[in-house]
């Protein structure tokens, strides 16, 4: 359903940073200040140079209209490729992009590839998951550890958020030795507006859409894309001059359907923007170490990857990785502690094989707000 031929298919080259995490609608999208200092310490020291302001909401108006038409009625086979190929990408996406290179395992000689996407289970007013929260969390690894368990090398990858780390933290503690790496790119918001559309979503400023599918395209990149070859068994280094910079500090914040909710306050009312530096630098290397071979459940030479995440990226990711019209990612839900299962097999062929499951919680430890 992508076009054929195409230099570039994913966006992701730029990132938006989350600080703060509990401001509210409000303060998010009717401000007009600038960030101050960005402290990006979990991220691939990026760094820019600027010649031009750049209108987020002009490029996000071009790159949804782009995206969305990239619609056929034939499969794509040659998706992998088109989503390494960074030739032609807007420069406005090169800081998204040289985070997914850097997050992103070696996956050459692999035979099948099991992405099990996990919703964080349900936040706590007072701590990072409620009791329930903590019930859901520990089925969800219960259930993760019954398919990937004895696999030899795995992964999780976790958005910032205190109720996605916390919900990896109990499958990690499950699951036993296993590399947990937390990705500034799975932070929620809203990548597309999507069709229906609620009005308050219709409403919402194209600058925090843009930052919002500019991380969401990033984290397709992290999770999707074919790695280049020793990227994961040697030192990772962005190689090239990194041409705009978009930095935001903002807070994760989730949105359950059409009504949005912050979910924790630090009492700053800093606002959100789009910043520019002009002092160009190279990318800091980030050293990273992954196994050289993966041996999952399912057979020699496949992977497993667990991310734990919010909804809203999560339905646009598989959208995209379905090569489905991402601007309907609204029309699933998935609960608290719900599993999505994509398989990518080797020949390039992706397949979801289940969405939203919830056979792991009994009906009273089913939620979705």
């Amino acid at each position: 359903m992508w076009r054929r031929g195409s230099a570039w298919t994913a966006l992701g080259r730029a990132v938006a940073f989350p600080g703060r995490r509990g401001w509210s609608l409000s303060q998010r999208y009717s401000s007009t200040g600038v960030t101050s200092q960005i402290t990006g310490k979990r991220l691939a020291s990026v760094a820019v140079g600027c010649l031009a302001f750049v209108s987020a909401g002009a490029v996000y108006d071009l790159m949804s209209q782009w995206v969305s038409k990239r619609i056929e009625e034939e499969w794509a086979e040659d998706w992998d490729e088109e989503l390494a190929d960074e030739e032609g990408a807007p420069k406005e996406m090169a800081a998204a992009f040289a985070l997914a290179r850097s997050l992103r395992y070696q996956r050459s000689n692999v035979g099948t590839r099991h992405l099990l996407f996990v919703r964080h289970a349900q936040p706590g007013e007072e701590a990072e998951l409620s009791p329930l929260g903590l019930q859901q969390a520990e089925l969800a690894a219960q259930r993760i550890f019954s398919q990937v368990g004895l696999s030899k090398y795995k992964v999780i990858f976790h958005a910032p958020s205190a109720e996605a780390k916390a919900t990896a933290d109990v499958i990690q503690k499950r699951l036993g030795k296993v590399l947990a790496k937390e990705s500034d790119l799975l932070v929620e918001g809203v990548p597309m507006v999507p069709d229906p559309a609620p009005e308050q979503l219709q409403q919402l400023p194209k600058d925090v859409l843009f930052k919002d599918m500019v991380r969401a395209e990033g984290a397709l990149r992290t999770h999707l894309a074919a790695d280049l070859s020793g990227l994961a068994t040697e030192t990772i280094c962005s190689s090239f001059l990194l041409s705009v910079f978009a930095a935001e500090r903002c807070g994760a914040r989730s949105f359950h359907g059409s009504t949005p909710r912050a979910f924790h306050s630090d009492g700053h009312g800093q606002s959100d923007a789009i910043v520019f530096a002009a002092a160009p630098r190279l990318a800091r290397c980030v050293s990273f170490r992954a196994p050289s071979q993966w041996r999952p459940a399912g057979g020699p030479e496949s992977t497993a990857e667990i991310v734990v995440g919010h909804g809203n990226q999560m339905r646009y990711v598989l959208c995209r990785a379905l090569q489905l019209n991402p601007n309907v990612w609204s029309r699933f839900a998935a609960g608290h502690a719900t599993v999505s299962w994509l398989e990518i097999s080797s020949d390039g062929s992706v397949l979801l094989r289940e969405f939203g499951g919830s056979g792991h919680l009994p009906p009273e430890l089913r939620t979705y707000r």
